[in-house]
């Protein structure tokens, strides 16, 4: 572990206050050309088209001089390489499926009439990881489903920018699997339950724009570089599903002058409910070590291919819990009751523990959608967890 103290921290610029000290810095962390395609302020939209799985345009709400400086073109589908996993209790060791081999999935134990879930990993990440087989698991556990994994590493192992793109693509391409699956053999897109973790948070808002009637999005720390305070259409938001919930566990700004401390997810609430464990900021049981700024990454096979699984988590341990905790409440070892309350100031305070109000309280996890948002939106809730194993 003590490599990990030595891995360079670069300050992310995109909520910088004083853009001419921070912009340098952000153009020596672009690829050779990009510079020049968005030196200036000027912004031209641009639409990107993929065969049969359509199309998506970057218009002007997805540019922010600050916020938002950057969009770079996509890679293609074949850079992507979207391809997915199926589990189900018949099958739990998985079947690969690829675009090219769908049709196959007749072939399998898929039932069309059993909920499905889609796990949608982040920057970096592939669908090998640790959490995403924990929670595989879990589910299976938990219920008769049809599990998907979505693994997009061509895209997501790439510089940060690039990748933030890239979701766009990979989300043509799970709304297009999940819509066959609906007109060839039945799905019902309301039993269809899509978890993504980081920049999948954000992916699985475009999904749900694509996906008419989906069923439930769960967010598990939505990334904030390049999404908070953005318009709606750029990340998630309740419009994408019937039922949005999202997990904040690392919601330290990224722009911090403790570089240490920052952190990868927003804070901005973009659910119809949105849980802040332990205040949704640091975790209990979850080091100090300096982290790696996303922005300062420049593909995924440097700094974070040389570290074991072991130090994956610790530099990402808060940002990571949101997911753990979703996959302890499939266990059902604890019930996460969650308290609405206006910040966790006032939750520490104990002036929010009563579940008799208009909001009622909600668990947190898997079933967060036993509560009910009667048309509210971006209802916060807090509760208070150990640091595991079981995080009771």
């Amino acid at each position: 572990m003590e490599s990990l103290r030595n891995l360079p921290v670069v300050g992310n610029v995109l909520r910088a206050q004083v853009d001419p000290i921070y912009r340098p810095i952000l153009n020596s962390l672009l690829p050779a050309g990009a510079q020049s395609r968005q030196s200036n302020d000027e912004f031209h939209e641009e639409r990107h088209c993929f065969g049969k799985i359509g199309c998506f345009e970057t218009t002007i709400d997805f540019y922010d001089p600050i916020i938002r400086p950057i969009n770079l073109p996509p890679d293609t589908r074949d850079a992507i390489n979207t391809h997915y996993t199926l589990y189900t209790r018949t099958q739990t060791n998985g079947v690969p499926l690829t675009r090219r081999t769908l049709a196959r999935i007749t072939d399998t134990s898929y039932n069309p009439t059993n909920p499905t879930k889609f796990i949608v990993h982040g920057f970096l990440d592939d669908q090998n990881s640790t959490w995403i087989k924990e929670m595989v698991r879990g589910l299976l556990y938990h219920g008769d489903y049809n599990v998907f994994t979505v693994d997009w590493s061509g895209g997501s192992r790439v510089i940060y920018h690039q990748a933030v793109t890239n979701i766009r693509v990979v989300a043509l391409e799970v709304a297009a699997l999940i819509n066959s699956l609906k007109f060839k053999l039945g799905q019902d897109p309301a039993k269809v339950h899509v978890i993504g973790h980081s920049l999948g948070s954000h992916m699985a808002g475009h999904i749900g724009e694509r996906v008419k009637g989906l069923g439930r999005i769960t967010g598990l720390d939505p990334a904030e570089p390049f999404f908070q305070h953005m318009p709606a259409s750029v990340r998630l938001d309740p419009s994408d599903a019937s039922f949005v919930d999202v997990i904040h566990t690392d919601t330290d700004s990224i722009i911090t002058l403790a570089w240490q401390f920052a952190g990868y997810g927003l804070e901005q609430p973009i659910g119809h409910v949105d849980f802040y464990p332990n205040g949704g900021r640091v975790q209990p049981g979850c080091s100090s070590l300096s982290r790696i700024a996303l922005t300062a990454l420049r593909d995924g096979t440097g700094i974070i291919e040389g570290l074991d699984a072991a130090e994956k988590e610790a530099v990402a341990c808060n940002h990571i819990r949101a997911s753990k905790l979703f996959t302890a409440s499939l266990l059902g070892s604890c019930s996460f009751m969650a308290f609405p309350c206006e910040s966790y100031d006032e939750f520490e305070k104990a002036k929010c523990f009563s579940c008799n109000t208009e909001l009622g309280c909600s668990p947190l996890g898997i079933h967060a959608d036993s509560w009910q948002p009667k048309g509210r939106e971006n209802v916060k809730m807090f509760l208070s967890t150990s640091a595991g194993p079981d995080f009771c």
